[in-house]
């Protein structure tokens, strides 16, 4: 996503995405929105206090809020996927990751792929969300 990098300011990301309408609060008592949603793709920012941009969720299986100006590539990743399709992706591209006990990839670059947990065999739990979170300084 061009022009957006993790430590963002909430003001400065709808500078330059525009309004939405899909905001969220951590907390009942925070003053701004800690979550803003533009198209399939969610923002979430330290708290109301420190508004700075630090975990990015992609959902390709949900309905896309409007998008505004935001434009975006996730390539390869589609709704439904099934996890055996994200590790073979994965492979071809050469992208190293590890599997932990819950089933979630993460690769070596920080992105985590979350499933829903069914009850089906790991290889075909299917693909939920992809994130990056990062720690910030204070």
């Amino acid at each position: 996503m061009e022009g957006i990098d993790f430590s963002i300011t909430r003001e400065k990301l709808i500078a330059l995405l525009g309004e939405t309408t899909f905001k969220g609060k951590s907390r009942k008592k925070d003053k701004y929105p800690t979550v803003l949603k533009y198209d399939k793709v969610e923002f979430y920012f330290i708290s109301t206090e420190d508004n700075r941009l630090n975990g990015i969720i992609i959902q390709p299986n949900i309905s896309p809020a409007p998008s505004g100006k935001i434009s975006y590539m996730y390539g390869w990743v589609k709704g439904n996927m099934a996890f055996i399709e994200v590790t073979n992706k994965l492979n071809e591209s050469a992208i190293d990751y590890q599997i932990t006990n819950d089933a979630t990839i993460k690769t070596n670059s920080g992105i985590d792929f979350w499933f829903y947990r069914d009850t089906v065999p790991q290889e075909n739990l299917i693909l939920c969300k992809i994130g990056r979170f990062v720690e910030l300084p204070i």
